[in-house]
């Protein structure tokens, strides 16, 4: 599993600045913060964490990965942790795993997110998003409500989808594409990073 998250670097290095932390490294377990501690700077990483199952979470960031107040606040300001999933759902069924599990599909329109998600995505047929017609057939909307702008439905693989099965999934060039909702597909879950890293290290 790969979980981004944006964090404040308090140290004399970070200087208050916000850091976008990759954590791409998860071991099973009930950790303490001392136990990951131990865990991840043995592997020489940076930043650990505790995941929502108190699983250990470590960053293979090898360096800061400082960014701007501009890109932290499309990245960042809602503090996402993010989760691909590789198993194939259809996009309802995708979207109730991420549900039950206290977040939703994830909404990725910043290019810093986008760019992100691109490089952790290893699935040749791309992820589901939380983008479609669902909800307002022959209007795209984000889980969140919002509507889906010029270009965010990426190219349609199929001549003709009825309105109110239309579902977009994000491949590994960093490209939308439109599908039937019923196709399969891995998933990302987004959740507020409160939530799901209960403690940083």
């Amino acid at each position: 599993l790969s979980y981004a998250a944006c964090l404040e670097d308090s140290s004399s290095r970070g200087g208050g600045r916000s850091e976008l932390v990759i954590f791409t490294y998860s071991k099973p377990g009930n950790y303490t913060r001392e136990q990951c501690n131990s865990v991840c700077f043995g592997l020489s990483h940076l930043y650990g964490g505790l995941g929502e199952r108190h699983e250990c979470l470590c960053s293979t960031n090898n360096e800061p990965n400082f960014i701007s107040g501009s890109h932290c606040s499309a990245a960042c300001t809602n503090r996402h942790v993010m989760t691909i999933f590789p198993e194939e759902l259809s996009w309802k069924d995708a979207r109730q795993q991420c549900l039950s599990r206290s977040g939703d599909l994830a909404v990725v329109r910043s290019d810093e997110l986008c760019n992100l998600l691109a490089r952790k995505v290893t699935q040749e047929r791309g992820v589901w998003l939380g983008l479609s017609d669902v909800d307002s057939p022959g209007k795209l909307q984000w889980v969140n409500g919002s509507e889906a702008l010029e270009g965010e439905e990426g190219q349609q693989h199929r001549s003709s989808i009825s309105r109110g099965n239309v579902c977009v999934s994000f491949d590994q060039n960093g490209q939308t594409s439109s599908h039937l909702c019923d196709s399969k597909r891995a998933y990302v879950c987004q959740y507020n990073a409160q939530g799901m890293l209960t403690e940083t290290l």
